[in-house]
């Protein structure tokens, strides 16, 4: 993330993200304050009250008794709306920002999660935002509680003696003297356990979505010992960081029953010398020790402000992550087609001299994917991308959708530069069907709806049927209300790519992307997905990433990419006949 900020900015940046709570915040804080007060005037009251009976003054002991009842039914009250006002606050905070880190996520992607685990970013959304209930719930109030306890109860013993606070004032400043020299290494720790929680939580995802390969591949052994030493760093990492927490604390325990002992003892003394009136002397011995509760429980919490700091740190870096691409245009799908004109000079999709290399980051290979590729796609038109791996086919799709923005050139849609558009309304001005679809675990109906919220039933089915998919779904054991498991485990391979189509059918966007749609297929799947994404490609700018030479010879035209140029263009007869390195790629896909 940079450089180390202090505790109180990532305080003050987080609040950037809560506004609008500040009152409630406020409320709680009252509340925790009258709660933590209330039992030091009890304990003031009563033994005021034994001081007197043991002394043999019984004036006023009806007026105190009274005050001591109104006192622990004002302490029960407080105590139920101390943990009501704050949680409620705090988990209405957390919600908010477990929303906006989601958010952040969506934004920043894909582009943020090529070359990072999704477990880490898991962590971060469940764990590290759950660790701020500590800071929203408890520091806050427990910082302005530790400030001003202390200072009303020195005040009140300053009434009986100014020896007894300047007595005391020492011993504070020595305790606040702790947090202070270990904040560097509390931080620096607290970061790296969290790190180390991000990593186990990557792996255990890893390990759950990978199962299946984890066990046909016999990879058990070198999974647990990844898994293992995972775990071992976040272990050591936690031991550090606990080890140094109790020594903060035993430091802590030891200086306050030094000052408790110097304050009796002082007490007393003041007392034997008449100084304080001895039914005073209780009261006295009760509040130099109260003095201490509310800062040892700031401190006490302060042992964890690393885990906090380390949690904030995470979660405030996410949230501002800058995007690969900024939404920043203004033009919706309705406004760039009223403007279109299909007979025009202008192409439905044109690529112009783009250029791109992916980031340091991402990819350790520094040169440049896509140097110099220009092409166009006309409405009713299917284009086919061909070329060897890693030539940048899929690449150009990620292009096209504003998944990353070009480093040179343009990319036009209907007459309009992409970044032109909302990236909203380009999304939906296009439709991507991946090679691998993702299913999610619900019902088959939920799984296609998912496409274009807010259809009918009729408009489902209708889709389903053009995709192929209608007739294995009615077979299903529930039909459309089947749940078909996480990552659709119920499904085979060609089911999910019908489920695909159809949520492409439903979308019903003018341009569509096909990333190898038919690929890994028997010959039987391969043909009804095949008359599916024939019905789909009617009306619309097609672009089809192929590799099966089957689909390349469907398409109106063959782009052949090499080098990260367009090497040749035209029908796939014309490309056979005139281009060496098209026929070897060719060869090499029959061959295999």
């Amino acid at each position: 993330m940079g450089k180390e900020h202090s505790r109180i900015e990532y305080a003050v940046r987080l609040g950037r993200y809560i506004k609008g709570y500040g009152f409630f915040l406020f409320i709680a804080i009252m509340c925790n304050l009258i709660f933590i007060i209330l039992p030091l005037g009890i304990s003031f009251v009563m033994s005021l009250m034994i001081s007197k009976v043991f002394l043999q003054d019984l004036n006023m002991i009806k007026g105190l008794l009274a005050l001591l009842i109104g006192l622990i039914i004002a302490d029960a009250v407080f105590s139920y709306l101390d943990i009501l006002v704050s949680h409620d606050v705090t988990y209405r905070i957390l919600t908010k920002l477990r929303d906006l880190t989601y958010d952040k996520i969506s934004e920043l992607s894909p582009a943020a999660m090529m070359g990072k685990q999704s477990g880490d970013y898991i962590s971060t959304i469940i764990e590290d935002v759950e660790l701020l209930e500590w800071f929203y719930a408890h520091v806050i109030a427990q910082l302005v509680v530790a400030f001003c306890v202390p200072v009303i109860m020195l005040l009140s013993m300053g009434m009986f003696s100014a020896w007894i606070p300047v007595a005391i004032i020492p011993f504070i400043i020595s305790m606040l003297m702790i947090p202070k020299f270990q904040a560097a290494k509390a931080n620096k720790q607290g970061s790296k356990v969290r790190s180390a929680a991000g990593k186990v939580s990557a792996e255990i995802v890893d390990g759950v979505q990978g199962l299946r390969d984890i066990l046909s591949f016999g990879w058990n052994g070198q999974y647990l010992k990844r898994f293992k030493e995972c775990q071992t760093e976040y272990q050591n990492a936690f031991l550090t960081y606990e080890k140094r927490s109790a020594f903060d604390s035993s430091l802590l325990n030891l200086i306050v029953a030094i000052a408790g002992f110097v304050a009796d003892i002082l007490t007393v003394i003041l007392v034997k010398n008449g100084t304080i009136p001895a039914k005073f002397m209780l009261p006295i011995f009760l509040m130099s020790s109260g003095v201490f509760v509310p800062i040892m429980e700031a401190m006490n919490m302060s042992n964890n402000y690393g885990l906090i700091f380390g949690a904030a740190k995470r979660v405030v870096g996410l949230l501002e992550t800058e995007p690969a691409v900024k939404d920043e245009g203004t033009l919706t799908k309705e406004e760039a087609f009223e403007k279109y004109d299909l007979n025009s000079n202008k192409h439905y999709v044109e690529l112009s001299h783009v250029g791109f290399g992916y980031p340091e980051e991402v990819s350790d290979d520094k040169t440049d994917v896509l140097k110099d590729i220009s092409f166009y796609v006309d409405k009713g038109e299917t284009v086919a991308i061909v070329g060897a791996s890693g030539c940048g086919k899929s690449t150009i799709s990620k292009l096209l959708l504003r998944f990353w923005d070009t480093d040179r050139g343009s990319v036009f849609v209907a007459g309009f530069d992409i970044k032109d558009y909302k990236l909203s309304e380009l999304q939906r001005m296009i439709t991507l069907v991946p090679q691998e679809a993702f299913i999610f675990a619900d019902t088959v109906e939920n799984n296609i709806m998912m496409a274009a919220p807010g259809c009918t039933r009729e408009q489902m089915k209708k889709a389903a049927q053009l995709a192929g998919a209608d007739k294995f779904i009615e077979k299903l054991t529930d039909g459309y209300q089947t749940t078909l498991g996480e990552h659709g485990l119920r499904l085979s391979g060609g089911e999910k790519k019908r489920i695909a189509i159809a949520q492409a059918m439903l979308k019903d966007s003018p341009i569509l992307v096909l990333d190898e749609a038919s690929a890994n297929l028997d010959a039987e799947n391969e043909r009804i997905i095949n008359m599916g994404i024939e019905n789909l490609k009617k009306g619309r700018a097609t672009i089809m990433i192929a590799h099966r030479i089957s689909t390349i010879r469907s398409a109106d035209r063959v782009m052949f990419i090499k080098d990260g140029c367009v090497d040749e263009e035209g029908k796939f007869d014309d490309l056979i006949a005139n281009n060496e390195d098209f026929r070897k790629l060719i060869a090499s896909e029959e061959a295999s």
